[in-house]
């Protein structure tokens, strides 16, 4: 889910989000980045 909107007028709303299942969060971590932009540590 998606955490801490801001003031109404603002242009970020969303702070930070998490994915409710390790399933889910893969399939966004292909949608939004490449796999050059991942990095394990």
């Amino acid at each position: 889910g998606d955490f801490g909107e801001k003031a109404e007028n603002s242009k970020m709303r969303n702070v930070c989000h998490a994915s409710d299942s390790t399933e889910a969060a893969e399939a966004e971590l292909e949608r939004f980045f490449n796999e050059g932009e991942i990095v394990s540590y």
